[in-house]
C-alpha cells in the first residue's frame, strides 16, 4: 500500500521505522518545503524511490493510497480534509482535530469517499495496554483511579524565556491537554467508556496556554483523577482501585508493567510481558490491516472514541477560557 507522508520531526522519522518493521506500506512520498531538506531526510531514514512534492495538490493528485501527517496540531484537519477529498485514507497524529465539529465533518467527508480517517495515538493498540483492559474485571466494582501524565517539556524553557513553540502556542493548537491530555482520555475512556462530566482545572501561562493541572472525570459510581502537566514530572503511575483488587501500570503510553493487586492478601499478579517491537509498530500495522480488509466494525469504534475524546478535550479546554486563534473554538 503505497503511503505519503507529511511532516519530517522526530515522530516522522520514528514512524518510518515503523513502518518498515510492521511490513505491507511503501512510502513513496514526501511533502517538503525545501526539497534539498526533504532529500536528506529521505536519506537519512534510508527512504528509496520516493517523490519529494513541494505542493500539497500535486501529492493528494498522486497514486498514493494512504497519508500520514504529522505537522503542528492546527495544521492536522487541512490537510487531512485535502487527501480525503481526493480518496486517500489520513492518518493522522494526535490531536487528529481541534474542535469537534470540524472532526465530525472530516469524518463525513472520509465515509463519503470511502476513506478511513484514523487517529495516530499508539497505546491503545500496545499489547500491554490491551493485557490491562482484559484484565480489569479483576478489580470489581471500581472505586476510583488516578492517572499521571507529566513529562517536562524540553521547550518550556523556551516558553520562560519568551519565545512561543508550537507545543505552547494558541495559534497551532497548542498546550498540555492537547499534547499529553490525549493518551490520558484515550486511556480512561477507551478503559472505562465516557464519563458523564469532567473537569479541568488548569494552570495557564501568561499567553493563555494550559501548562497543566488535575482533571475530574466523573462516572456514575466513581471519579477517576487525571494529573497532567508540561512543566513537571512524576513517575506517572497509574492506579484504578476496585473492591476486589487494584490494577497498576506503569504509565498511560509505552506500559512496560502491569501489576493486580489483591486488596485482601496483597498477593500481586504480573500480567505484561517485555515489548521487543518500536513503540509506533502496533498503530502502523493495524492500520493497515484496517485499511487492507476494509475492517469496517474496528473503524467505527476507534472513530466513535475519537470523537468522544474530543468531545470532552473541547469541554474541559473551553471551562478555563482556553480557545484557539484562527477561528477554532
Amino acid at each position: 500500500m503505497k503511503l505519503g507522508m507529511i511532516g519530517t520531526g522526530w515522530i516522522s522519522t520514528e514512524w518510518v521505522k515503523a513502518v518498515k518493521e510492521a511490513g505491507g506500506w511503501e512510502i513513496t512520498a514526501l511533502f517538503v518545503r525545501n526539497k534539498d531538506k526533504g532529500g536528506v531526510f529521505a536519506a537519512g531514514c534510508q527512504l528509496e524511490n520516493i517523490t519529494l512534492y513541494d505542493s500539497l495538490e500535486e501529492m493528494a493528485q498522486s497514486d498514493i493510497d494512504a497519508i500520514y501527517i504529522a505537522t503542528p496540531n492546527s495544521l492536522h484537519m487541512p490537510q487531512a480534509r485535502l487527501f480525503l477529498e481526493h480518496g486517500k485514507h489520513a492518518i493522522v497524529e494526535k490531536p487528529i482535530s481541534l474542535t469537534e465539529q470540524e472532526l465530525r465533518e472530516a469524518y463525513e467527508l472520509a465515509d463519503r469517499n470511502g476513506c478511513y480517517l484514523l487517529e495516530a495515538v499508539r497505546h491503545i493498540h500496545e499489547p500491554n495496554f490491551l493485557r490491562l483492559k482484559d484484565n480489569l474485571k479483576r478489580v470489581g466494582n471500581i472505586q476510583g483511579g488516578t492517572l499521571y501524565s507529566m513529562q517536562f517539556s524540553s521547550r518550556y524553557d523556551q516558553l520562560l524565556s519568551g519565545d512561543t513553540p508550537n507545543i505552547f502556542s494558541l495559534s497551532y493548537g497548542g498546550g498540555a491537554l492537547m499534547d499529553l491530555g490525549v493518551y490520558s482520555l484515550y486511556f480512561a475512556i477507551d478503559l472505562l467508556g465516557a464519563p458523564t462530566s469532567g473537569l479541568y482545572r488548569a494552570k495557564k501561562h501568561e499567553n493563555g496556554v494550559d501548562l497543566g493541572g488535575p482533571i475530574l472525570l466523573s462516572y456514575p459510581d466513581f471519579t477517576l483523577v487525571i494529573q497532567l502537566a508540561k512543566n513537571a514530572v512524576t513517575t506517572n503511575r497509574v492506579e484504578i482501585y476496585g473492591d476486589q483488587a487494584t490494577m497498576i501500570s506503569s504509565g498511560v503510553s509505552g506500559i512496560t508493567d502491569v501489576t493486580v493487586l489483591d486488596v485482601r492478601t496483597q498477593e500481586t499478579d504480573t500480567v505484561s510481558a517485555p515489548e521487543t517491537h518500536h513503540f509506533m509498530f502496533y498503530e502502523a500495522r493495524e492500520f493497515y490491516r484496517i485499511i487492507a480488509e476494509k475492517d469496517k466494525d474496528r473503524y467505527e469504534e476507534l472513530k466513535s472514541l475519537s470523537i468522544e475524546v474530543q468531545k470532552i478535550s473541547n469541554e474541559l479546554r473551553h471551562q478555563n477560557g482556553i480557545y484557539f486563534e484562527d477561528g477554532q473554538k
